[in-house]
């Protein structure tokens, strides 16, 4: 929504190329009226401060250009993992189609999780048959929580899905400007860091065998805030 509205501020189509951080404060919901200031930075990075009734809900760094050319991509490091036989996903994550983007559990690997998903043309964030790979980084967000479900579900009297939030990103890099919908690509979340309420991963996302997207997430549950 912000690449959206600061492209009809520039007057012209504008990429995400990279993201330095992104902190997610407070919960939007429909209805809510935001007010978006942005101001150019060093290094070609706009700071982005996005408030309601003067209270700040999210801010970010964010590098932004035109339209990502068509490159070769990098190619993805394969993790060796164990096939996992997991739950249903229903089992796992609050999220239900079309924006749970995880249609799979793959590799359980010894510090977190690989999946396969796949955005549906019913998502209302597509756009022309594509989505921004940002979602990608959602989907990993989204495999982290299974990933976290899958672990709580193994213990004594353990229970499943339960409701958190990405309240961060930081390190993004976006190698495309869009994820093709029905296509099915791959996401991992491998831990980085453990300091409750807060996780923080290290998040892959490959199409075809080659990275789209890369960084890091933050996330926290709901109940631990």
């Amino acid at each position: 929504m912000l690449i959206e509205h600061l492209s009809l501020e520039a007057g012209t189509s504008l990429a995400l190329r990279s993201l330095k951080f992104a902190r997610f404060r407070q919960l939007v919901v429909p209805h809510d009226r935001l007010d978006v200031s942005a101001r150019g930075l060093e290094g070609g990075f706009m700071r982005v401060d996005v408030t309601r009734d003067g209270v700040l809900v999210a801010n970010a760094e964010l590098e932004l250009g035109p339209g990502l050319t068509e490159q070769p991509l990098p190619r993805s490091v394969f993790v060796q993992g164990a096939a996992v036989d997991a739950p249903p996903l229903d089992l796992l994550l609050p999220h239900r189609p079309p924006m749970r983007f995880i249609t799979g559990v793959e590799r359980e690997l010894s510090d977190g999780l690989e999946c396969e998903a796949r955005i549906s043309t019913e998502c209302g964030l597509v756009s022309h048959g594509q989505a921004h790979p940002l979602l990608g980084l959602e989907a990993a967000a989204q495999t982290a929580a299974a990933w976290e479900a899958l672990r709580r579900s193994r213990e004594p009297g353990g229970a499943g899905a339960r409701i958190g939030y990405v309240v961060a990103m930081r390190d993004a890099v976006f190698y495309t400007s869009g994820i093709p919908v029905d296509v099915p690509f791959s996401v991992r979340a491998r831990l980085v860091a453990l300091a409750l309420p807060l996780t923080h991963y290290g998040v892959e996302v490959a199409l075809r065998g080659e990275v789209v997207a890369l960084g890091k997430i933050a996330t926290v549950l709901r109940d631990a805030i």
